[in-house]
């Protein structure tokens, strides 16, 4: 398996379209593990009997006040022949940018991506929350929607949707601040994400002492595996790059991307395939349809 494991590795990252594309880790330290970015080999994707579905369907929610003072509207991602009496699904958790919306992702096209994904079993069917962040404006340290997105939002689907709660079986990533944001609640609520992507991060949502702090905090073998990439004209790339070495002076292994692109729509849609894709590799493993 270990050999396979690596064929594939180098298979992907011969793949990649970017002129600099490496995968930065540091010295392993006890609580640390491996990442790699594979793409599977397509295989059937289950479905409940006699479900002939090719396309998901979206549902628009929204969180009552708790937390925060007002509603927090989110969009679901329901794969093809959802049924939540067939088992649980992976979740994967996806937070836009500032002055943006859930519409984001939308706009992008990745209900009909996930779709032909996993119809044509090149992934297994998974749930996908987008949450809007009204406030997008606040300091994260004023910001109440980390804590609304964890303590109420999450808990709200896992009450309405059949989605896992095995920390292997789900992720959280964003875009911009987004990626900011699913960093910190990534590493904060490690028990309850596998991974983590962060995708134009404009800045490291933590100080060098705060991460020590947070990762003495985890268990050993249990930090996410942890996606970074930026485009080669981003407008935040240094400070995409410092948060690339401050996870290397700090031992964490992850990979890190530079792509050709820029801060846009443009440079996120070209690569929302290989963020799915990544996301979802050790998925096939969780329990579901």
């Amino acid at each position: 398996m270990a050999v396979l494991f690596c064929v594939l590795v180098v298979l992907l990252s011969g793949c990649q379209s970017s002129p600099e594309s490496v995968a930065s880790s540091a010295t392993p330290a006890p609580i640390l593990t491996a990442t790699a970015t594979v793409t599977a080999t397509p295989q059937p994707t289950p479905t409940p009997s006699g479900c002939q579905e090719t396309t998901g369907r979206l549902e628009a929610q929204e969180l009552p006040p708790g937390l925060a003072s007002y509603p927090i509207p989110f969009q679901v991602y329901l794969p093809p022949c959802y049924d939540r009496r067939s088992g649980s699904y992976p979740l994967l958790v996806l937070l836009h940018g500032q002055s943006d919306s859930s519409d984001l992702w939308l706009r992008m096209g990745i209900q009909s991506l996930a779709d032909d994904l996993i119809a044509n079993g090149e992934l297994p069917p998974f749930v996908i929350v987008m949450p809007t962040e009204a406030y997008y404006l606040q300091d994260f340290l004023d910001s109440v929607f980390g804590q609304a997105l964890t303590g109420e939002l999450l808990p709200w689907v896992e009450n309405h949707y059949a989605v896992s709660t095995d920390r292997a079986c789900r992720a959280i990533g964003g875009i911009s601040r987004g990626a900011a944001w699913a960093a910190l609640l990534g590493i904060e609520n490690w028990q309850g994400f596998g991974a983590i992507g962060a995708h134009s991060v404009p800045n490291a949502p933590y100080s060098e002492p705060r991460l020590k702090i947070l990762l003495d905090a985890i268990s050993p073998g249990d930090v996410p595996r942890i996606w970074l990439d930026t485009g080669t004209q981003d407008r935040y790339r240094k400070s995409a790059r410092e948060f690339d070495e401050l996870l290397t002076r700090r031992g964490v292994e992850h990979e890190w991307y530079l792509n050709e692109g820029a801060h846009n729509e443009e440079y996120w849609q070209a690569h929302l395939a290989d963020y799915l894709r990544w996301y979802a590799f050790p998925w096939r493993e969780c329990a579901g349809p």
